[in-house]
């Protein structure tokens, strides 16, 4: 099952409590807020896996990039926290899971993205705070 493509926001459960537990600004929550439409006027994410390197845009409801980042399987490298925050994160495949363990300042977190089919569940942990995004292939 293939992570690539663009991805549209179904539904999300509980990311105010998950961006509170990384540490998040009070206006970073409030953007967050924003993105949280399912559907294509919310939030969206292309992914692009090229050998051991995946590369991920985070799109904006007009489909402008506001974040991109490439990384290489298994090696920890910097990237960017959800609120843009600088972080260093791993990540790792197994079959159609991916998973992201991110360190930034004052916390830790994990990321697990499951991929079934033309769907695809993302599971954010930190701090004992656990919020569960769903995404629909486009």
């Amino acid at each position: 099952m293939s992570i690539d493509g663009r991805w549209l926001l179904a539904d999300s459960n509980n990311l105010e409590g998950y961006l509170k537990a990384i540490g998040a600004a009070d206006g970073a929550i409030e953007k967050a807020r924003l993105m949280e439409v399912p559907g294509e006027g919310g939030g969206k994410a292309e992914f692009s896996l090229n050998g051991d390197k995946l590369t991920a845009k985070l799109l904006n409801k007009d489909n402008v990039v506001f974040q991109e980042q490439t990384v290489t399987l298994g090696v920890e490298s910097a990237g960017k926290s959800m609120d843009g925050r600088d972080v260093k994160c791993t990540l790792t495949k197994n079959g159609n899971v991916f998973t992201r363990d991110e360190s930034g300042p004052g916390y830790t977190a994990q990321w697990v993205r499951t991929i079934e089919g033309d769907s695809m569940t993302v599971v954010m942990t930190s701090g004992g705070v656990t919020c569960t995004r769903k995404f629909k292939r486009a």
